[in-house]
């Protein structure tokens, strides 16, 4: 739903879209600021903007209260990402859901695009766009991020994350209540069985414009390889499909190997500031989660990057029933 106002010509131009954007936050004063602003640069301005205070202990409210326009809500526990994300959708008025981290920011015309895009597939149960990582002071460390869709979009989701980043996505808040909104019991990866829950039910469309910056920081989650490849595993096992479904199987065979391939070498690119026995720590425990090619060819080139010749040429014999180090994947 959008409001408009009649124009010359009698066209309509939209003035406020029916959506909400919630921003759970814990203890994330350094960044929320610029997050609220992002919001508030919309080119489409946005009917509600919910703050869900975690029970930071910083200045997590102080920032919050400063904006006229911003809802703020307070937990007295912290609860986590998935209790406020469902907090705010609880609360919220609008008819969809935009849900953006404390630490990220929204380009200035991402609601627009978004908006026009579920226009355009009102049963989607969400769409989504493009994004791009930055740095701390914001600075891109990458392009565009856009994975598209193929024409079945569960397997799509079996086989990956196509969304990549929540804030690129606008959400039927209708839908999204009665799938029942984010699992709390998932520390990780709440996003992803929540696009999973969704695209079985509902159709999801995207478009390839870039709408949100994701930060990197040092501090994010998905810096824990490990930890990410395990409840990204847990999750896909949640929707293993039946085996009468051939294609939905051949996608979650895929995305066991899409997921190890890629945390896999996350877990062996350098970690700077990091003790070496937390680094061989990680890196062990990322192999024990998905032993396999893919592990095995991540440790196979970060033994060629740090050990002197003759001692890879000693476990080159061991591996060789796995992968040859020679031709090892790249990170």
């Amino acid at each position: 739903m959008v409001q408009a106002t009649a124009q010359d010509g009698g066209e309509f131009r939209p003035e406020i879209a029916d959506v909400a954007v919630v921003i759970p936050a814990y203890n994330h004063s350094r960044f929320l600021a610029e997050a609220i602003e992002s919001v508030l640069a919309q080119t489409l301005p946005v009917r509600e903007i919910i703050v869900v205070d975690d029970a930071s202990v910083d200045e997590t409210s102080v920032i919050a209260a400063r904006h006229e326009r911003v809802r703020l809500v307070r937990q007295p526990l912290n609860r986590g990402l998935s209790e406020s994300r469902n907090l705010g959708m609880r609360l919220a008025g609008a008819r969809w859901l935009l849900f953006l981290d404390a630490d990220d920011r929204l380009l200035p015309h991402a609601v627009a695009h978004s908006v026009a895009c579920m226009g355009k597939n009102p049963d989607a149960g969400f769409v989504y766009g493009a994004h791009r990582r930055v740095d701390a002071e914001l600075r891109p460390i990458s392009g565009k991020l856009y994975h598209p869709l193929a024409a079945e979009p569960l397997c799509e989701f079996l086989q990956d994350n196509a969304v990549g980043m929540i804030a690129t996505a606008l959400f039927d808040r209708a839908k999204l209540i009665e799938v029942g909104g984010f699992d709390p019991a998932l520390p990780r990866c709440e996003d992803y069985d929540l696009f999973l829950r969704l695209a079985r039910r509902w159709p999801v469309a995207c478009h390839d414009r870039l709408v949100a910056e994701y930060r990197i920081h040092g501090r994010n989650m998905s810096a824990d390889a490990a930890t990410m490849l395990q409840v990204a595993l847990e999750v896909l096992e949640r929707h293993r499909p039946p085996r009468a479904e051939r294609e939905e199987r051949r996608a979650y065979r895929q995305g066991r190997r899409q997921w190890a391939s890629s945390y896999a070498h996350g877990a062996w690119r350098p970690r700077p500031g990091w003790p070496l026995r937390r680094l061989l720590s990680e890196r062990l425990r990322m192999t024990m989660i998905a032993p396999g090619p893919s592990a095995f060819a991540a440790a196979a080139q970060f033994a060629k990057r740090v050990l002197p010749d003759r001692f890879v040429a000693r476990l080159r014999p061991l591996l060789r029933h796995r992968l040859d180090i020679g031709s090892a994947e790249s990170p």
